[in-house]
């Protein structure tokens, strides 16, 4: 008799196992949003077009008026010409987190590359709030590319 807690204590310890197991297995909200960050830097440099804009949300809006179909509409133009583009996060850091959304302020750098050389430079503060797909995130809305496109603007001539 004195042996038959045993079998009790290997179930619970094999379901506490499971749940660790299991929950380890999800993201963090953080490492959500860096992978989108990361396909968005790749997205950038490789020129895939399809993939920028799948990372975007059906609703998505900027503080200089753009939307989803507006980006898918003109993007291919900001890859046309012998430029190359990198864009990296320098940091990211969330400011809130509810079921629906995640937002975060996160400072961005783009390099423009002329045939591998460097060319201009911009960094942008940004506030951007992804929405839930699931259980991936992309971009809802994005505020401070209006700092980043005067700058780029002052450049061009535009």
């Amino acid at each position: 008799m004195k042996w038959l807690w045993i079998p009790g204590v290997i179930i619970v310890a094999g379901v506490v196992v499971w749940l660790i197991a299991a929950g380890g297995d999800r993201e963090t909200d953080y490492q959500k949003v860096v992978k989108v960050i990361d396909r968005a830097s790749d997205a950038v440099e490789h020129e895939w077009t399809g993939r920028l804009v799948g990372l975007l949300a059906d609703d998505y809006s900027d503080d200089i008026g753009n939307s989803r179909t507006s980006i898918r509409q003109s993007i291919g133009e900001a890859f046309v010409g012998p430029q190359e583009w990198r864009a990296t996060c320098e940091y990211a850091s969330i400011v809130a987190s509810t079921d629906e959304e995640v937002t975060v302020d996160l400072r961005i750098h783009v390099q423009e590359l002329w045939k591998g050389s460097p060319g201009h430079s911009y960094s942008a503060d940004l506030h951007v709030t992804f929405a839930r797909y699931g259980r991936d995130l992309r971009v809802r809305r994005v505020e401070g590319l209006k700092s980043l496109a005067s700058a780029m603007e002052e450049n061009y001539g535009y």
